[in-house]
Order: structure tokens, then C-alpha cells, then sequence
């Protein structure tokens, strides 16, 4: 799985070079292309744990509650940790505003150009992973 990841970054990394006319990848520009694709990962892998917690909780709650209420306690465990969440963001979005003169000058032509980039990247990525299969 880990050479599958590193392959795909390193793909993603030539990939974008080429399309943005750039000869020489830094290293530095690596390490973050796999730390990102790293960090993805990742959160995938807490998605599932996250999932599967709840399917054990379910399954610990029916033989007590019964099988009609075992899915409102998890229903209850859900809508807990969504209004937690909530109220996380809210706090974090509550954050000091940005001076305009720290803020970075960018063209809407330069977002696009960027963005166009990335999809770029992450198609290629994608289907130069379908032909290998081990």
C-alpha cells in the first residue's frame, strides 16, 4: 500500500511538472505532495474507524435496548458528535480577521490556472493507477 501511495505521489509530482512547463521538482515540493496525499489517507482510514465504531456500538446496544432502539442510540451518538462539531467550527471560524495588508494578491485567472492544474494532476494520477495492478 505504501509503495502504491508513493508511486501515485510521484506521478502526481511529474505530472504537474510537465503540465506547468517546470523542468526540475523540488525536494521540497515532494515532501509536501506526499505528505498531502499521506494526510488524505489518513483521514480515509478515520472515516472507516469512525464507521466501524458505530457498528460495534450498534451491535453492543441491541441485545440490551433491543432491536427496535439500538439504532436511536447510535442515531443519538451521532447527532452528539455532529453538534459537537458544530460548535467547534463555530469557535474556530470565530478567529481574529486577516489584515487586508497580509492577505495574498490573487487574479482569478491565477485561481483557475491552479485549479486546472490540480484536476489535471489528480485525473492523470488516477488513471495511470488503473493499468498496474499487482
Amino acid at each position: 500500500m505504501l509503495r502504491i501511495l508513493l508511486t501515485m505521489a510521484n506521478t502526481m509530482i511529474r505530472y504537474a511538472s510537465v503540465t506547468a512547463g517546470i523542468e526540475r521538482v523540488s525536494n521540497a515540493t515532494r515532501r509536501l505532495a506526499v505528505a498531502a496525499l499521506f494526510v488524505a489517507t489518513a483521514a480515509l482510514a478515520a472515516g472507516a474507524a469512525a464507521i466501524f465504531l458505530l457498528i460495534a456500538l450498534w451491535r453492543f446496544a441491541e441485545p440490551r435496548v433491543g432491536p427496535e432502539l439500538a439504532p436511536v442510540v447510535v442515531a443519538v451518538v451521532l447527532l452528539v458528535m455532529s453538534g459537537l462539531l458544530i460548535l467547534i467550527g463555530r469557535l474556530l471560524s470565530r478567529a481574529p480577521p486577516t489584515p487586508p495588508s497580509q492577505l495574498p494578491v490573487l487574479s482569478l485567472q491565477t485561481i483557475e490556472q491552479r485549479m486546472g492544474e490540480f484536476l489535471h494532476t489528480a485525473v492523470s494520477a488516477f488513471v495511470s493507477g488503473l493499468g498496474k495492478r499487482p
